[in-house]
């Protein structure tokens, strides 16, 4: 009996790869059926590229900050504000790998997602001592453990972290310690762990390509987390040619202008977080809409973001906004993160807030670059921030801060 099954080599059946003239292959050149014209893949509009720039860079620090729904969620949104019409002419190679690089924000997300479980079930289950170098001579011991929170004694003091807030070595370590049902899984976790934390420290990217290794020879695909390794966020949607510094100066005449445009006051100070908040994307929509060569006004904006942002007490979007700022005019924004940073501590701000703020000047201050930053403004900032570690309980980060150079 003949089949239709298509792996055979029966010429008689439906196998679109047949050399048969008679099959219903819609690529052949059958005069008797319609030719479709296949539409031009889409190239990416300058405003698309920098709108999405914002978003993964937005989703790729929450990754960073254990919001991981949050990132996913983000990064989701930046694929689907590229991808578009699905019944629209496909995304040309730029578009496709933009699309792609979300995806993997999403999948790393959720591979996080498996990595703090296994954190906080080993943290659950440990009841000893837990070595935290890899010589396996220095070790911690697990005094409590709640649902989320533990409880460590290190050199003779007692350490309290709430899961998602514990130093990203300590986690690893109190991780590794606990038995593991897979561990092709579990070494994606940790590569990818590994990958989003090498801001922490520079060996953290060596480690996550070990554990891609490891996964990759388990039968494992992990290329997406080998791009991501590689992309560099910050050339998404950037101006071929920002401005000269020199026109740094034009920016507040320019800052006045479109404030007055999008009908927010001058002084700023006595607004709400939600009318922050409403007119904050009412700037960024305006940016989408400029032309690409208007670099000024996008600078411009950036700034008003970032008020907006310091009176909502959100330190990312007050700290993106500087970003968004020297992608469009060349000047140094070592002055301008040490304002801001300054600002956001002098407000009220909720715990999440609190903290990244602290950890971002840790991280501003351990670049290199940054060593000329001194002078009153940041001795107030390490001032300010030393207390607010203290008053929130915020042992690690206060202790790194006592380990900085006082300013």
């Amino acid at each position: 009996t003949e089949t239709d099954d298509p792996g055979t080599d029966d010429p008689g059946t439906d196998d679109p790869g047949t050399d048969d003239p008679g099959t219903d292959d819609p690529g052949t050149d059958d005069p008797e059926k319609p030719q479709m014209d296949r539409p031009e893949a889409r190239r990416l509009r300058f405003a698309e590229k920098a709108k999405f720039r914002r978003l993964i860079q937005r989703a790729d620090r929450n990754l960073y900050q254990r919001n991981l729904e949050l990132a996913s969620e983000t990064a989701r949104q930046a694929g689907d504000l590229l991808a578009g019409d699905p019944e629209a002419s496909s995304l040309d190679d730029e578009g496709q790998e933009l699309v792609e690089l979300a995806a993997s924000v999403v999948k790393m997300s959720e591979n996080l997602q498996g990595f703090w479980q296994q954190v906080m079930t080993s943290g659950r289950e440990n009841d000893g001592d837990i070595p935290v170098d890899d010589s396996g001579e220095r070790f911690v011991t697990v005094v409590e453990s709640g649902q989320d929170y533990i409880i460590i004694r290190s050199a003779g003091t007692n350490l309290r972290y709430r899961y998602r807030e514990m130093p990203a070595g300590l986690a690893m370590y109190l991780a590794d310690s606990g038995e593991k049902e897979d561990v092709p899984t579990w070494n994606i976790q940790k590569a990818t762990f590994y990958a989003v934390n090498r801001r922490v420290d520079l060996k953290y990217g060596d480690r996550a390509l070990t554990f891609i290794l490891a996964a990759e020879q388990d039968g494992h695909d992990l290329g997406y987390l080998r791009d991501y390794l590689r992309f560099d966020f910050n050339e998404i949607g950037r101006p071929a040619a920002p401005l000269p510094a020199r026109e740094a100066s034009r920016l507040q005449s320019e800052v006045r202008e479109l404030k007055k445009l999008l009908e927010i006051p001058s002084r700023i100070g006595a607004l709400s977080v939600e009318e922050c908040v409403t007119l904050s994307g009412a700037a960024s929509a305006k940016m989408d809409d400029l032309a690409e060569d208007q670099n000024l006004q996008r600078a411009a904006i950036g700034e008003i973001i970032r008020q907006l942002a310091i009176q909502a007490g959100d330190v990312d979007l007050a700290l993106e906004s500087v970003s968004e700022q020297r992608c469009w005019v060349k000047f140094d924004t070592i002055d301008l993160t040490v304002e801001t940073l300054n600002d956001l501590s002098g407000r009220e701000l909720d715990r999440e807030n609190a903290r990244l703020c602290i950890d971002s000047y840790l991280r501003f201050r351990k670049s290199s670059q940054n060593d000329v930053a001194a002078g009153s403004k940041i001795r107030k900032l390490h001032q300010r921030l030393d207390a607010l570690a203290k008053e929130a309980g915020f042992d690690d980060l206060a202790r790194q801060l006592g380990q900085l150079e006082r300013p």
